[in-house]
């Protein structure tokens, strides 16, 4: 059921978790699981015998999550309203040049090789004409 789940363990073994309260002996009864994504955000997971309240036989277990937000990092983006358009449509002619457009498409595989090609292109033709957009870092 964990597997099926993704869950973890964060609980030490052979930490005491139930003091029962006709023989007074202890025993590990509780676990204590989250998901694999939550685990890396797990600092400490400990029972704490002192704070455990009169006529009860369960042992508080105290979890300490790091909550601290962390920082978005915004990559640049292509700032369109920027570029030189003509310029660009000049460039992109030339090297759509190199591109076999002569030969009919016989099949799947070369339609998506073309395809391929055309895409490396245009993306190789974006990044080096067009100017990059940085985010403010204070933008929400």
């Amino acid at each position: 059921m964990m597997a099926n789940h993704d869950l973890q363990m964060v609980l030490p073994q052979n930490i005491p978790t139930l003091c029962t309260m006709a023989t007074r002996n202890f025993t590990h009864l509780d676990n204590v699981l989250v998901s694999s994504s939550l685990c890396e955000h797990v600092l400490e997971c400990k029972t704490s015998p002192e704070t455990r309240p009169p006529r009860t036989d369960h042992t508080p277990i105290i979890t300490t999550l790091d909550m601290s937000p962390g920082r978005q990092e915004e990559t640049p983006k292509p700032n369109f309203k920027l570029t030189n358009w003509p310029k660009f449509q000049k460039e992109l002619t030339k090297k759509l040049e190199n591109i076999d457009t002569q030969h009919e498409i016989q099949n799947e595989s070369e339609f998506y090789s073309r395809l391929n090609a055309l895409t490396l292109t245009i993306t190789d033709m974006i990044e080096s004409a067009v100017p990059e957009l940085r985010p403010s870092p204070y933008t929400k």
